[in-house]
């Protein structure tokens, strides 16, 4: 199940519940919503599900001295919803506050794209900076390597070589093998 149905049962499961429940004990609710809204359709382009309850309660109030009707402001959605279900050729005529809730669940979610993003984009830099840093030591190394190199053509060195004395030589090979290890694993990460 994704994110957003997951959302939207936690969001909703009560109130359809509640609705479903008020729905079937009185059927009544769901027949004079429905003809006030068609009513309603030939003489308006949008109207709210919840002025219709209004309607519905004057009518009540008027018509049967019934001072007690009031219905769940929540439940009004859910009439508007079950009209454009049943004749969706209507579906821009209500404005559903479901859609507000979706959409800020929406919003929500929007934030916690942007908050990964931005965090993304802070590894991204320090990746980055990591591999200026390695670019930096690579030429280091490179740099040393060749004076490292340089040093064994030399005139001293060579002397050093002639008379038997090869420590300084074999110091700046050992030096020269370290460092060109170390430039193979800096082009390998």
């Amino acid at each position: 199940m994704t994110q957003m149905a997951d959302a939207k049962k936690t969001l909703f499961e009560p109130e359809l519940t509640n609705f479903l429940r008020y729905d079937f004990d009185h059927p009544e609710i769901w027949h004079q919503f429905r003809a006030i809204t068609f009513d309603l359709i030939n003489r308006v382009k949008h109207y709210k599900a919840e002025a219709i309850f209004e309607i519905i309660k004057y009518n009540r109030i008027v018509k049967h001295n019934e001072f007690e009707f009031n219905v769940d402001g929540k439940l009004t959605a859910y009439y508007a919803e079950k009209f454009i279900n049943r004749y969706p050729q209507h579906k821009g005529f209500f404005e559903l506050k479901r859609q507000t809730i979706i959409v800020q669940v929406l919003k929500e979610q929007a934030i916690k794209i942007r908050d990964l993003k931005a965090r993304l984009d802070n590894v991204l830099t320090i990746a980055e900076t990591a591999d200026n840093i390695m670019e930096t030591l690579k030429g280091f190394v490179e740099t040393e390597l060749k004076s490292a190199t340089d040093i064994l053509d030399l005139p001293d060195v060579k002397n050093y070589q002639s008379s038997g004395s090869y420590t300084l030589q074999n110091n700046t090979k050992r030096f020269i093998a370290a460092a060109q290890c170390a430039l193979a694993q800096i082009k390998r990460n």
